[in-house]
């Protein structure tokens, strides 16, 4: 008796050890099945979570070479502002220059004008002084010559004087 009690024992702990194996195994398969749920769960957050950041990638993406294309585009239109600035500032720089070489000509027409009007009355006055001395020296022999003449004269008619008186002398 103690003998099959003991089988019993037996018997029912080996039933109620299977029992908790298999509410072991069911609870293990539950928590398998819930682990697969999470994981597969997980992997489909995890998917959207890399969708949503591929898809905001992109968009940075796209949006980095909108911006990008914008200063490019920004950039290259400066470019050519300034471009134009500097050309237009080389055209006024090349205008003036030609202005002031336009107006030193000019001048130095005007001057070499004048220099001319100054050497034609230079020389006009130079010929006249010529003119003018040739004369003087002209009047200064021709005085001599009448000085001469004159003295020449006086002396004769002072010979004369002295003739006349002598004369009138002798007749008085």
């Amino acid at each position: 008796m103690e003998y099959d009690k003991l089988m019993h024992s037996r018997d029912h702990l080996n039933s109620k050890c299977q029992k908790i194996e298999n509410e072991y195994r069911i609870a293990l398969q539950q928590e398998r099945d819930c682990h697969s749920e999470d994981v597969e769960r997980l992997t489909k957050m995890n998917e959207r979570v890399r969708q949503e950041l591929e898809s905001e990638r992109e968009e940075l993406i796209h949006r980095y070479n909108m911006e990008r294309d914008d200063l490019i585009q920004n950039y290259e239109q400066d470019k050519q502002e300034l471009a134009q600035e500097i050309m237009a500032i080389q055209r006024e720089r090349d205008d003036s220059l030609l202005m002031a070489e336009n107006d030193k000509q000019q001048c130095l027409n005007l001057l070499e004008q004048e220099k001319c009007v100054v050497n034609e009355k230079l020389l006009k006055v130079q010929y006249e002084l010529q003119s003018v001395e040739s004369e003087l020296e002209r009047l200064k022999k021709e005085s001599y010559n009448r000085q001469e003449q004159d003295k020449q004269h006086i002396i004769s008619l002072s010979n004369e004087l002295k003739a006349f008186r002598s004369q009138f002398e002798e007749k008085w």
